[in-house]
């Protein structure tokens, strides 16, 4: 089985605005208002944090852009 790398970090930090710039805090509470929530934040190597969000009950996952725009066809490599 393969050992979690994240460690100690929490999928979901406490203080998003530290991650996450001005428009995909935009398209967060915009998709908030739809059914979606955040799902984790990923931590790509020398790359800005990319949030996940997950629609339950869609079982769909998507992930928003810097730009704020929403990928649903996102290259995510699930656990």
């Amino acid at each position: 089985m393969e050992q979690d790398r994240r460690g100690v970090e929490v999928p979901v930090p406490a203080n998003l605005r530290q991650y996450l710039n001005d428009f995909q805090m935009l398209a967060l509470d915009r998709m908030k208002g739809l059914g979606w929530e955040l799902k984790f934040v990923r931590h790509p190597m020398f790359q800005q944090p990319v949030p996940v969000i997950f629609h339950a009950e869609n079982d769909e996952h998507a992930m928003i852009e810097e730009d704020g725009t929403i990928n649903k066809n996102p290259f995510i490599d699930m656990r």
